[in-house]
């Protein structure tokens, strides 16, 4: 029986695939001996005689806790690897943090587990950190380095930066409040527009983003028929174009006084929960998904027109049912307090703006009770329409973890500290 021309296009696909991953295992196995000999030859170069004395002048490679070297020494080793000299001496910054500062991610580098690239992000996120918060910190992120994607990495390694010294992270936020700024510049340029540049408050910023999407959508009622105001057609404005125009109508409203607010007017909801502990210091914050001191917190709920409402804490581990389709307020709560992003496989989209999917579709002829804390999952829309049209499928095995299944056949296991492939190869038809 001959094959049909898409099993042999599917049977080639796979090779390719395969053959890709061979490379890519190859590729990370040379690395990581190249990482190696990059360590072996600064360690050899810092132990064989001062570095003073052999090359000069010594410069900081790496962070606290990291031998000095000889800054002809990074220069020779940048000529020898055709590098620009802040090429060279960055990676040899990084492999110098993991020798001394990060002993764990190395070893989880060595042994396969951690690409190199991705131990070095952590190692020059945390370069100045003192050694004994770096240490703290490589304790942390390396079991689970391998399993997240690298914006939740990062946010992991700055959270971990926190913790490991809450009174040192209170002060960096003290004195980075200080650097808020806003500035317009070049309003005389001949193209009549003008650069504006700021740094903001974060709850402030998000007030900002909030007004600037809700006048771009507006903008984009009154110029949904592509007309101007003439009766003369034109293209519909892009949504960059939009969201510049809307800065404008914010400050006009502002300065014509149609804000149509009183001094006990409500003028700023922040949507989220905050968590704390005795004597804490720091509290972690879902909106952004990262730790801010908590006088930061108090700050933004004193702001004239915040209103404050005080949630009663849910029990994540309680079952909850429904007859319908629409999940109850509480439900949706609690699987995304449960999940907190998309729970596909290394997705980091966050969970309040996911989709709540029916985990086994809803049957509107089926049984009651479909709508319920285990049947439910947040999604974005990009992987609700995955999972809803191309064949991806997942269960839920207990709160928060999840096991996927690709078209493919090959399997993925999401867990609340990122995902873990179970299968490097599809399975047997």
């Amino acid at each position: 029986m001959k094959s049909s021309g898409s099993d042999v296009a599917t049977s080639s696909a796979e090779a390719l695939l395969e053959g890709w991953r061979v490379d890519q295992v190859k590729a990370r196995r040379r690395e990581v001996k190249a990482l190696d000999k990059a360590i072996g030859w600064l360690r050899l170069v810092a132990d064989t005689e001062p570095a003073e004395k052999r090359y000069g002048l010594e410069m900081p490679v790496g962070g606290d806790g990291c031998p000095r070297i000889g800054e002809e020494a990074v220069a020779e080793f940048a000529a020898f690897a055709q590098m620009s000299p802040r090429a060279a001496l960055s990676y040899l910054a990084d492999v110098w943090d993991l020798a001394w500062r990060f002993p764990e991610t190395l070893a989880a580098v060595r042994d396969g587990r951690v690409e190199v690239w991705r131990a070095r992000q952590v190692a020059a996120t945390l370069r100045s950190v003192p050694a004994e918060g770096a240490r703290y910190v490589d304790e942390v992120i390396a079991p689970i380095a391998h399993r997240v994607g690298m914006a939740r990495l990062r946010r992991m390694v700055v959270v971990a930066e926190i913790l490991s010294d809450p009174d040192a992270a209170v002060a960096r936020a003290r004195a980075a409040a200080e650097g808020r700024s806003i500035s317009v510049s070049g309003t005389g340029q001949p193209d009549g527009l003008a650069d504006v540049f700021g740094r903001l408050d974060a709850a402030d910023a998000a007030d900002f983003e909030a007004a600037i999407q809700e006048v771009a959508a507006q903008l984009a009622e009154s110029d949904g028929d592509g007309r101007d105001g003439c009766g003369g057609g034109r293209e519909p404005e892009s949504l960059d174009v939009r969201r510049a125009k809307a800065v404008g109508v914010i400050a006009r409203r502002q300065l014509a006084g149609s804000a149509e607010e009183t001094p006990d007017a409500v003028t700023r909801v922040v949507h989220t929960y905050v968590h704390l502990t005795r004597d804490s210091s720091i509290a972690q914050v879902e909106a952004g998904n990262t730790l801010a001191p908590v006088e930061r917190v108090a700050e933004w709920c004193r702001t004239a027109g915040t209103k404050v409402i005080i949630r009663p804490v849910l029990d994540l581990a309680a079952p909850h049912t429904r007859d319908g389709y629409v999940p109850s307020e509480t439900m949706r709560e609690q699987a995304i307090l449960i999940n907190r992003t998309c729970v596909h496989p290394w997705c980091e989209h966050p969970a309040r703006a996911c989709d709540l999917d029916h985990i086994t579709p809803y049957n509107p002829s089926g049984p009651p009770g479909q709508t319920s804390s285990t049947n439910l999952a947040p999604l974005c829309r990009h992987h609700h329409r995955l999972k809803t049209h191309s064949g991806w499928q997942y269960q839920h095995l207990e709160p928060g973890v999840f096991l996927w299944t690709t078209p493919a056949g090959r399997q993925y296991l999401r867990t609340p500290t990122g995902t873990t492939a179970l299968s490097a190869q599809p399975r047997a038809a």
